[in-house]
């Protein structure tokens, strides 16, 4: 089904003005505002400043699955996105995933959520990082967030389980299914089938 619009609002950049997330899956349209501060230099070039970064929050369910994605929307996007997925408990970062800038104007990750409650995105532009004494935003850094529902497709697996595999640049994840027979737990399932002593 077609994703609803939505439009990013300042102010949002910090957790307690995070946007809420109006629907989800959905797409938002956002910008990477110019860096807060800035002074210009003789050359008219941005000195200095906060570079701008825009969190929004939603709900979601254990074991839910969403294929997120930052891309920029202009023409010449000088867009090097990144974004965050995190569950924060009084004050703490509890639960944390990364979808880090790798090329292109456009940063892809799917994501599995562990529990049931609020989550935190945030979406930044990857070279305003502390170590940046000028950091940038504006026009050019446009960008579409869009959150999509994926379906959890594992693989059925016994143990113990031998398997390789590689990442694609699109952050898809692997999942797979094993089954615990006479076992009160994973951990123990797989001490078994290994013929290892239960800890």
């Amino acid at each position: 089904s077609a994703c609803t619009a939505q439009t990013e609002t300042e102010p949002n950049n910090s957790i307690a003005t995070a946007s809420p997330l109006a629907t989800v899956p959905g797409v938002l349209n956002g910008v990477i505002g110019a860096p807060a501060g800035a002074t210009t230099d003789d050359a008219g070039a941005s000195v200095g400043g906060e570079g701008d970064l825009d969190f929004f929050k939603f709900n979601g369910t254990a074991g839910d699955l969403f294929q997120i994605t930052v891309s920029g929307t202009t023409a010449q996007s000088s867009l090097k996105p990144m974004f965050v997925v995190a569950q924060v408990r009084g004050g703490q970062v509890a639960w944390i995933r990364y979808a880090v800038y790798q090329s292109g104007s456009s940063v892809t990750r799917q994501v599995l959520l562990p529990e049931t409650g609020e989550y935190i995105l945030l979406v930044a532009e990857s070279t305003n990082g502390e170590d940046n004494p000028n950091p940038v935003g504006g026009a050019a850094f446009a960008y579409s967030l869009t959150v999509n529902r994926a379906v959890p497709a594992p693989v059925a697996s016994a143990l113990p389980l031998t398997q390789s595999n590689s990442f694609n640049t699109q952050g898809a994840l692997h999942l797979y299914k094993v089954s615990a027979p006479n076992a009160t737990s994973l951990i123990e399932a797989f001490t078994k089938a290994m013929g290892l002593a239960t800890p």
